[in-house]
C-alpha cells in the first residue's frame, strides 16, 4: 500500500486555484471595471442611494446620455448622466430644459413616472364624469366609458389628471417624492379597447398656454381617422393641424402612447407612429403650466381604458452658475454632468465641466436590489 503524500503536498492543487481567483479577481478590478455604491440621492429615480452598480474602466467610448463614475473633488466615488463632451455648447432655461448646441438632447434622457394605475387608484387622481351623468364605469381591470349619449364637446366623456405635472416622482412602491416646480413635457401611456365602430376617441395634453388634442374617428371598420391640432387655450381655431389614419382593430387592446417633448408632438397608436409634428415656441401662461393637463376619453363612443401611466421629462432646477440661463461652452477633455433628481444633485451646475481623466468608467449594470437588477 503507497504512503500518503504530506498534507502540505496536497493542498498545492489548492492553493494554484487560489492563486488564480485571485490574480483574476485583481486583473477584473484594476484592469476591466468594479462594483461602486451610489452614495446620494441624486440620480433618483434611475439609480437610488444603496444601490450597487458595476462600472466598466472605458471612458474612451462614452457618449452623450451615458451615467458614468467619477472622482468628485473629496475623491468620493460619484454618478451622474454625462450630457454634453468637449466643443459642446450647453444652455439650461429657466423653464428646467437642457439644450444642446442649440437642440434637444439626442438621445433623450429617461421618462420619469408620476401616475401608475399598478400602484395608484384612478379615482383618487383623476375627475371623471359631469354634472348631470357619468358614463364611466370602474370594473376589475379596467374603465370602461359608454359615452354613446355623450355629445361631442362634453367634458363628462374625459379622465382629467387632477394631480399637477412637476417635478415629483412616483416611486416603485406607490410612494411619492415631492418636488416643486412645474414641468412642461409630459406622455400620456395607456390601452384603449374599441368595442364599437362608432363616434371619438379623444387625447389631451397641455403645456403653458398651449393644447395638443387629438381625435380619433371610429366610424368605419378598422380605420381610425385622426385630426392633430394645436391650440392656443381659450381659442376657437387651432395654430396648426394635420389629418392622418391609422388601424384600429374592434375588441383588442392597442397600446398607445402620446407626448409632448421638447416642442414635438409625437402619438403611437401600436407599432404605427401616427403623428410627429414639431413647433416653434410655447405660447407663455400667466401662472405657467397648470391645472388638468393631461386628459383622454371621447364622445359617442363604447371605449375601454387601462394600463394608464402619465410620466414626465427631466427637469433641470435653475441652481447653480455654469450653463444656467447663459451658453456654456465645455473646455477639450472635459465633460458636463448632471444628476436626474435636479433638485437634490450637486453637479456640473455647481462645479463646471470636469476633466475626463476623473471619470473611473461608465455604469453599466445595477445588481442590487435584486428587485432592479439590470442593464443601465
Amino acid at each position: 500500500m503507497a504512503a500518503k503524500r504530506p498534507l502540505l503536498w496536497r493542498l498545492i492543487p489548492l492553493f494554484w486555484v487560489l492563486a488564480i481567483v485571485l490574480a483574476a479577481w485583481l486583473y477584473v478590478r484594476t484592469q476591466v471595471g468594479d462594483l461602486y455604491t451610489v452614495v446620494s440621492a441624486s440620480m433618483q429615480p434611475t439609480l437610488t442611494r444603496g444601490d450597487r452598480v458595476w462600472v466598466d474602466y472605458d471612458p474612451e467610448t462614452l457618449q452623450r446620455g451615458d451615467l458614468v463614475a467619477f472622482r468628485d473633488r473629496a475623491s468620493q466615488t460619484v454618478v451622474k448622466r454625462l450630457v454634453a463632451v468637449e466643443h459642446d455648447e450647453v444652455l439650461l432655461d429657466f423653464d428646467g430644459d437642457l439644450w444642446i448646441n442649440g437642440a434637444a438632447p439626442e438621445p433623450p434622457g429617461p421618462w420619469v413616472p408620476l401616475f401608475d394605475d399598478r400602484l395608484l387608484n384612478l379615482r383618487d387622481h383623476f375627475s371623471f364624469g359631469g354634472f348631470y351623468t357619468n358614463p364611466w364605469k370602474v370594473t376589475p381591470g379596467y374603465m370602461e366609458l359608454d359615452a354613446r349619449d355623450v355629445p361631442f364637446g362634453s367634458y363628462a366623456g374625459l379622465l382629467r389628471y387632477r394631480d399637477p405635472v412637476d417635478n415629483s416622482w412616483l416611486r416603485p412602491d406607490g410612494g411619492w417624492e415631492k418636488g416643486q416646480e412645474m414641468v412642461g413635457d409630459a406622455r400620456l401611456r395607456l390601452e384603449v379597447w374599441v368595442e364599437q365602430n362608432t363616434g371619438v376617441l379623444k387625447l389631451e395634453l397641455t403645456e403653458q398656454n398651449d393644447r395638443f388634442e387629438v381625435l380619433i374617428g371610429l366610424n368605419q371598420e378598422g380605420v381610425g381617422r385622426v385630426n392633430y391640432r394645436h391650440f392656443e387655450q381659450g381659442q376657437q381655431e387651432p395654430r396648426t393641424g394635420h389629418f392622418a389614419q391609422c388601424t384600429i382593430p374592434l375588441r383588442e387592446w392597442i397600446p398607445v402612447v402620446f407626448q409632448n417633448r421638447n416642442n414635438r408632438v409625437q402619438l403611437w397608436m401600436g407599432e404605427q407612429a401616427v403623428i410627429d409634428e414639431t413647433y416653434d415656441f410655447n405660447l407663455p401662461a400667466a401662472l405657467g403650466s397648470q391645472g388638468e393637463r393631461v386628459r383622454f376619453g371621447g364622445t359617442g363612443s363604447w371605449l375601454r381604458f387601462r394600463a394608464v401611466r402619465i410620466d414626465r421629462d427631466l427637469h433641470y432646477t435653475s441652481r447653480g452658475e455654469y450653463g444656467v440661463g447663459r451658453r456654456l461652452t465645455v473646455p477639450p477633455d472635459s465633460v458636463f454632468v448632471l444628476g436626474d433628481h435636479s433638485q437634490e444633485s450637486e453637479d456640473s451646475r455647481a462645479f463646471g465641466p470636469i476633466e475626463r481623466d476623473r471619470i473611473v468608467g461608465k455604469v453599466r449594470y445595477r445588481l442590487w436590489p435584486k428587485s432592479t437588477r439590470g442593464p443601465l
